[in-house]
């Protein structure tokens, strides 16, 4: 499946920013893709809802 770029950059941009202010990746990424979800339309949602994270994050 392609990530259409505009959403993605926006949820990475969001996911890394959360990273910066000290949230770990799993809780970074789950609460970027609750925020995007909340305001974005049904792509948008699906493309949040494509990213995972694996392991210890």
């Amino acid at each position: 499946m392609r990530a259409p770029a505009e959403p993605t950059t926006a949820l990475m941009l969001d996911l890394h920013r959360r990273m910066r202010a000290g949230a770990r990746l799993a809780r970074a990424l789950a609460e970027a893709q609750q925020a995007f979800g909340a305001t974005g339309d049904g792509p948008a949602r699906a493309t949040a809802a494509a990213f995972v994270c694996f392991g210890a994050g």
